[in-house]
């Protein structure tokens, strides 16, 4: 049986209350031991002297929809899992507001511990989500992901047995694709 993709955007910011509604849903299950939660919350980072006071966050839902759904059915291939949602924001959320919540859940904490960092991991590189930073005085510019985790650690997180690297290099064709917001983003 084919398994449909799920609902990963929110409109605005991922609020605590339904990271903490999603949690206390997990309550019921008892053959949960372990959760492992990532929230990714937008920094007031500095551009030329200014403060980033939030991020637009735009995609192109079919294709990141699809890419979601294959990270996650990887992930469960990869890990024991018994739970897994994965949340991320679209449209404008403010820098101190959360954009991305991975939920992991498994017997035991070393599987969703690894799992959700693999998911993590796999966002970042993977899926078409491009966010404008929008400065406190209402200028903006495409953000440029100067992630501090190299292709090593993903590497490290990736179960080589369940994913070559080929389908790695086939994630990141989406740059090819012609689109004016695609090709803002590469002028910056």
């Amino acid at each position: 049986t084919e398994k449909k993709p799920k609902k990963v955007f929110i409109d605005g910011p991922i609020s605590p209350d339904f990271v903490a509604k999603s949690i206390a849903s997990h309550s019921t299950k008892k053959d949960i031991g372990a959760h492992s939660i990532f929230l990714g919350q937008v920094r007031n980072d500095m551009i030329d002297g200014k403060p980033v006071a939030a991020i637009e966050y735009t995609t192109y839902p079919e294709m990141a929809d699809l890419k979601f759904h294959e990270i996650r059915e990887a992930a469960f291939e990869a890990y024991p899992l018994t739970c897994l949602h994965i949340y991320h924001s679209l449209g404008t959320v403010l820098a101190g507001e959360i954009s991305l919540f991975v939920f992991t859940s498994a017997i035991h904490r070393a599987e969703a511990i690894k799992a959700c960092e693999y998911i993590v991991e796999r966002i970042k590189h993977e899926i078409p989500v491009w966010g404008k930073e929008i400065l406190e005085d209402g200028s903006g510019s495409w953000k440029v992901n100067q992630s501090k985790t190299s292709d090593t650690r993903l590497a490290d997180a990736r179960p080589f047995s369940k994913m070559p690297d080929a389908r790695l290099a086939d994630a990141r064709l989406f740059t090819e694709m012609p689109d004016a917001r695609l090709a803002d983003a590469r002028r910056i």
